[in-house]
Formats: C-alpha cells, structure tokens, sequence
C-alpha cells in the first residue's frame, strides 16, 4: 500500500507508524483517489474522501518550435491556460493573426487492465467562431501510459519525442496524414534573467546577469552575459545538478557536468530564486511549517528564517566556504503604477513597490497616499486561479475576494496580455480595457542612473520567511 509517515521514521520496511494509508496499486501516489487518515485517537483509519496528493506545476511560459503547415520551422511562445485531464494546458500568446493555437494533454483510457495511454498535441482550434472544438493538428509526442515524466509536462518530450503530421487532419481524426517523426521540435520553460546579490565574501566572483538559455535535467539553466563574465573561469552557468539533488554554478563548459562546481545549494526547488528558501514561495505548502506547534517563545518568521538554505562557493584550494547572505534575484522593475481611464475613482490606482515572492513571482505594494490611512492595496499572483489580482494587503492569499483581476499567468504583472476585470461590487466582474498595469516612471529614471555592483549584505524579508515551506521540495 502507499503510505505517509512522519519524516523520523525513515522509509522502507515495514512503518511502526502512519499517518495515512492507501491500498491503490496506481505508479504514482497523485494519482490515488482514496485516502484513510489516522484518527485523533490514533485506534482507526477514517475515509478521507476529498483529501489528495498533487503535483506542484511550474507555471511558466513556454518556447515552442515546431514545423508549421508551410514545412517552416517556426518558434512560438505558449502560456498556460487552465488544466486539462489534471495537466497543464497552453495557448499561444504571440501569434494576432486570428489563429489559436493549443498545446495540452489528450488521454485516452484503454481499458480497467491496462493502463492509460495519452500525448501532448499541439493544435489549431477553429475559427468560425463557434466552439467548434480542434481544426487540425500540427503535432504530438509519442504515446505515454505514465512511464515517464513526459506524461506530466511537455519540455520532457525531448527531441525525438515527437511527431508532426504531413497534412492537414480533419480534428482528431487523422484522415490522409501521417505523423512523421520530427527532430526539429522541441518545447522548453522560458524564465526572466537572474543576478546573485549579497555575494560580499564570496570567493568566486558571480557577478552580472544571467539569462535563461535552454534546460537541463527539467529545469531551466542560465548563462552569465559574456560581457559580464569577470570570473577567472570564463562564462559562468546557473543549472539544477539531478544526481547532487543541487543547483550549482559551474563554467560554461562544464554545463552538465556536476563533478566540479564552483559554487552549489542544497534545494529541488523549480527556480533558483527560491533555493534559499529551501523549498518554495507557493502558499499552498506553507503548512510543511507547523506554526501553531512552535513554541510561544519562537517567532514563527524568525523560525522559517532559520531554515533558510545557504550557498556555498568554492575557494583556490578547492574547499566550499559558506555564504549567507547570498541567494538569487529575479532581474525585473522593482516600481509599477496601475492607471485607469480618465476620471476613474478605483481606490487601487496609484504606484507600488516590490515587496517580495509569492508563486514564484514577486508581489507589490501599494505606496501610501495618506500616511494616517491604513487601507492600501497590493498586486500579487493567485496560484490556485492563474490570476494576477489586486486585493487589499491584507486580503494577500485570500483569492475569493479580489477588486481586479487578469486571467493571466505571466512572470510579471506588466506583461498581462489578457484584459483587466475590476469588480462591480455586486460579486461579478466588468472588463476594463483602460485598466493598465505598467513599470513605473520612477523606475525609468532609476535604470538611467549608473548602478554599482551590489555587495550589500543582504538579509531575508519577512515577506519572503512567512510563505516558505520548511520541506526539501521542489
């Protein structure tokens, strides 16, 4: 049966002790749909009908290339849009010539003893107007029945995973096409630039900008701007090592291989802006932190502050020295302005400033227009809807009740290409295609100016303690 014990146990064998128990043969635990949960007594098992185990999705826009209907090879770029059979699924952002273009998971069930079988397909859906549903597909990786990671998220369909189709099909029914094996497609994570900060000490030298630039081992890996590159080593990279369990920095010709690293972190987490909070900053895993069992005397920040994962970096003689106060920033404005049309009266208008992550994402605050008021406001991403939203700062993680919103996963709310709703104080909402989210003027001014290196000491906000989980997970 699959189990859950507490961590101290151990795994393997057979457990003294469970906290919850499943008899499901299935390959993988989110995939069990009956859950029994200890009892407060501790004598029995009660069915827990709605409890369930998920995976934590990276939401990320996606780079696409592929062959298109003219036999050219074409890159797009995907965001995502909603699930589909429990996997995401993704609708192209950068194409405005009417066509719509999908790409998500299709499964089909091939009997009670065998089982499931599914692919990824990347379509265009009609456009007559109507919810016709699928024109054609383009292309589809090869079938999976769950063996692989493919069967979770498209980037793990490498090359040689896929297929395109060598006319047009007639929706899913492929008519006179035949799927082909195409090597020049391949789907990959994309990600905003990175910089170290707090790197006073450090023995390598990290400095500069790092911009994403392909993946390895399913996450995203970072290349450090040529020009920037001071380190003796020549060209750094930022990658996540799978056999290490770390994120490590090497030079650029050593990408993928993890046998000698300059610098390394012990985190799974997806990006490595959030290694030094050992896990994530998704609200849904804030519970791995058991804040009402500290005691009195403990502040619960002070506590997930103290489980912050450090970086270490290598010296000349080879030996990894600490660096505490070094962790990975997001490169991004740090100053936004949320505007409306002329005469609009919404309190949320007015400029914000960056405050710290949330879901991967940072999250702004609103500057005080009145210093005796306490009421401001602040932008964030809703993980569970996919919505950037404006709530009142003390309504963060709360996504129930919201002023505005855009139904839209982008790394930034600026970058929002679906149209802003404002709430019409009656429990729905109204478009409001004047309603703008943008980088602020203030910030223009600040890029002008000549910026130093930063090797400040850097310390962990408490916005970013109170949303970090206190588990290795990623």
């Amino acid at each position: 049966m699959w189990v859950i014990t507490p961590k101290a146990g151990g795994v393997g064998g057979c457990p003294s002790q469970l906290i919850a128990t499943s008899r499901s043969l299935t390959r993988w635990p989110w995939e069990i749909d009956e859950w029994f949960v200890c009892s407060p007594s501790g004598s029995d098992f009660i069915h827990s009908p709605s409890m369930r185990l998920v995976i934590l999705n990276p939401v990320a826009d996606l780079e696409v290339q592929y062959t298109n209907d003219l036999k050219v090879v074409e890159v797009a770029r995907f965001r995502c849009a909603g699930d589909i059979h429990n996997r995401p699924a993704y609708k192209r952002i950068d194409r405005d010539d009417g066509v719509d273009q999908r790409l998500f998971w299709l499964e089909s069930q091939r009997g009670r003893a065998l089982p499931r079988e599914g692919r990824w397909l990347l379509v265009n859906l009609k456009d007559d107007g109507t919810d016709g549903g699928i024109d054609n597909i383009i292309a589809r990786s090869h079938n999976d029945g769950g063996e692989s990671w493919a069967s979770l998220w498209p980037w793990e369909a490498q090359k040689g995973g896929w297929e395109r189709a060598t006319c047009k099909t007639y929706g899913l029914v492929p008519g006179d096409a035949e799927f082909l094996l195409d090597k020049s497609l391949w789907v990959r994570m994309l990600s905003p630039s990175i910089s170290f900060v707090g790197t006073e000490g450090a023995p390598v030298d990290v400095s500069g900008t790092f911009a994403a630039d392909g993946m390895t081992n399913g996450r995203v890996h970072y290349i450090q701007e040529l020009k920037q590159a001071l380190s003796d080593a020549g060209s750094l990279s930022i990658w996540f090592a799978e056999d290490r369990g770390q994120w490590v920095v090497t030079g650029t010709d050593k990408l993928g291989d993890s046998t000698q690293v300059l610098g390394r972190i012990s985190s799974r987490a997806w990006w490595p802006w959030e290694c030094h909070l050992t896990s994530n900053s998704s609200p849904t895993l804030m519970g791995a932190a058991m804040l009402a069992a500290m005691p009195e005397w403990c502040h619960g920040a002070a506590m997930l502050s103290s489980l912050r994962a450090t970086w270490e970096m290598s010296d000349a003689q080879g030996k990894f020295q600490a660096v505490p106060d070094m962790a990975v920033d997001l490169n991004h404005a740090k100053d936004l302005k949320v505007t409306a049309g002329e005469g609009a009266q919404h309190p949320f208008l007015g400029r914000y400033r960056h405050a710290g992550l949330l879901s991967s994402r940072p999250y702004f605050l609103q500057d005080r227009k009145d210093k005796k008021s306490p009421v401001r406001f602040a932008v964030w991403y809703a993980e569970d809807a996919e919505n950037w939203v404006i709530t009142n700062d003390y309504r963060i993680l709360d996504g129930d009740t919201v002023d505005a919103r855009a139904d839209d996963s982008a790394w930034l709310p600026w970058e929002v290409v679906s149209c802003w709703e404002v709430s019409d104080g009656q429990g729905d909402f109204i478009d409001d295609i004047l309603l703008k989210v943008e980088v602020s003027q203030r910030e223009h001014s600040r890029s002008n100016k000549k910026s130093k290196p930063n090797k400040t000491r850097v310390k962990p906000s408490p916005s970013e303690s109170s949303v970090t989980s206190g588990s290795d997970r990623g």
